[in-house]
């Protein structure tokens, strides 16, 4: 038995949740360091909060012969799903 799935319903479904997120903690961290490099990132997870939710990234960057991370918390209302904040942190590993 065959079952067909419209291709939009499998590209919706391949879309994680936190992908809006992704892209916001992406661009805060370029605006934060412009002359840096993002080499990689990857989805920390989730934490649910009363009225909101924290979604956590580390990011690699490479600035020069630099190499370091960024943490960054993208908090938004869980209910709004509008922004409320975003705290970016720095780790040197050099």
């Amino acid at each position: 038995m065959l079952t067909y799935l419209p291709s939009e319903l499998i590209a919706q479904s391949a879309i994680p949740s936190y992908a809006k997120w992704s892209r916001i903690a992406i661009q805060e961290t370029q605006m934060n360091y412009p002359h840096a490099n993002i080499m990689d990132y990857l989805h920390i997870g989730s934490e649910s909060r009363e009225e909101s939710t924290v979604e956590k990234y580390q990011l690699w960057l490479r600035d020069g012969d630099k190499e370091f991370a960024v943490f960054v918390k993208v908090t938004y209302s869980s209910k709004t799903n509008k922004l409320i904040d975003i705290e970016l942190q720095e780790m040197d590993f050099s």
